[in-house]
């Protein structure tokens, strides 16, 4: 897909010039400090240079519907994210959280969802429509994770807001955007990329918001069931080329892992345990049992022996709907 040119992100940049202001007036009250933006600053950047850095991010994912399916993402640093936690905590920034944990990542989705409102107000009146988020709006501190369509671009506008609070911190606010939402937003018309065939519903499910893409997690996603990746043809050729962009996170490591079961068992109870002591698995005995991929369940197997190791010949790939619900119910 070409790349924005410079009188388009001039466009796109104009809608977003007058935010710095609220963002600064949503976070001042978030965090009962004066914070300060500082213009912001419109590029346009590489997927295979955005998704290399493993180093978790708070990100908050978000959409608008009515503009694009496409998913965007709001990002700040987790050290960064760690001060304004203990801010919101009625600390002083000071002693900030060695590592965010779930409590600190509540705190700071409320602020996050207030500059998500903001965005999609500042998004209308330039329009002059009604822009608001969409119901899948998520706060999380994971690697860099991105909705296919950015795979699918290429690469992403990128909208940075160097921001500070006086005498505390000083960091950098930073949303990516895919061309065809930053095209809507600034009023452009869509542009078709011939090639999109290469890599379309088949191979990223749910279409461009659909399947994640990150430094962690492309891999585990890039192919499902519906996926056109056969091997060969019966002549010994290939039938079907990579997306483009793949061979960019090819050598990514990925935690592996095969799960037997899982149980919740109360805190009294987990005191109890003692050497000989026996957990019983919420998992009948002969059930397939789970191949994760970086926490997320891509697909079941049987445990095999090879040598003196463990192994796990695969028997089914999970669809994307079940990686779904299992993803659902872990959070339930």
């Amino acid at each position: 897909m070409p790349e924005l040119s410079s009188a388009d992100l001039a466009k796109f940049k104009e809608v977003f010039e007058p935010l710095g202001e609220s963002l600064a007036m949503s976070l001042s009250e978030n965090i009962n400090q004066r914070a300060v933006f500082e213009p912001a600053v419109v590029t346009q950047e590489s997927i295979g240079a955005l998704i290399t850095d493993p180093e978790p991010l708070l990100q908050t994912s978000f959409s608008f519907p009515t503009l694009s399916e496409d998913e965007a993402a709001l990002l700040v640093s987790e050290p960064d994210a760690g001060v304004l936690a203990d801010i919101i905590g009625m600390g002083d920034g000071s002693e900030p959280p060695q590592m965010l944990e779930e409590v600190h990542v509540e705190r700071l989705t409320t602020a996050m969802d207030a500059f998500v409102q903001g965005i999609g107000i500042a998004i209308g009146n330039s329009i002059g429509a009604t822009v608001a988020p969409g119901a899948q709006c998520t706060t999380s501190l994971v690697p860099l994770t991105l909705s296919a369509g950015f795979l699918t671009a290429g690469y992403a506008v990128q909208i940075a807001w160097p921001f500070r609070v006086e005498g505390v911190l000083d960091s950098t606010l930073r949303i990516l955007i895919t061309p065809d939402l930053a095209r809507a937003i600034a009023g452009l018309p869509k542009v078709e990329d011939d090639e999109t065939t290469e890599y379309g519903s088949d191979i990223f499910p749910g279409g461009p918001g659909g399947n994640p893409i990150s430094a962690a997690s492309m891999p585990a996603f890039g192919a499902s069931p519906g996926a056109a990746f056969q091997p060969f043809q019966a002549m010994g050729g290939p039938v079907e080329t990579m997306p483009r962009g793949m061979d960019l996170i090819m050598d990514i490591p990925l935690d592996v892992s095969v799960e037997l079961g899982r149980v919740q068992m109360l805190i009294k109870d987990v005191l109890e345990l003692a050497t000989g002591s026996i957990v019983e698995l919420e998992r009948v005995a002969g059930e397939p049992i789970d191949l994760m991929v970086n926490g997320q369940l891509l697909a079941k197997g049987e445990v095999v022996v090879i040598e003196d190791n463990f192994g796990i010949r695969i028997t089914e790939i999970v669809s994307p709907s079940d990686r779904l619900n299992s993803v659902g119910k872990r959070a339930a």
